[in-house]
């Protein structure tokens, strides 16, 4: 509850200073998981390339039986 007396705008200001610190560190939070997604996805698309590469070699097991 305000005072008499008290600068309404003090509070205000106060206020938006928060919003924009806490604006900013949400900010900074996107970006961090931006860039994990990223991470996350090439490290996906390269698993999936050594699958593939994986499937169309043969194993050493199979190159043993054949020998």
């Amino acid at each position: 509850m305000k005072m008499a007396g008290e600068d309404p705008m003090s509070d205000c200001s106060s206020e938006n200073e928060e919003f924009h610190q806490l604006d900013a560190e949400l900010d900074r939070l996107n970006e961090y998981m931006n860039q994990v997604e990223s991470r996350n996805e090439k490290k996906a698309e390269k698993e999936k390339e050594e699958s593939k590469e994986k499937e169309a070699a043969p194993s050493s097991s199979e190159q043993n039986e054949k020998q």
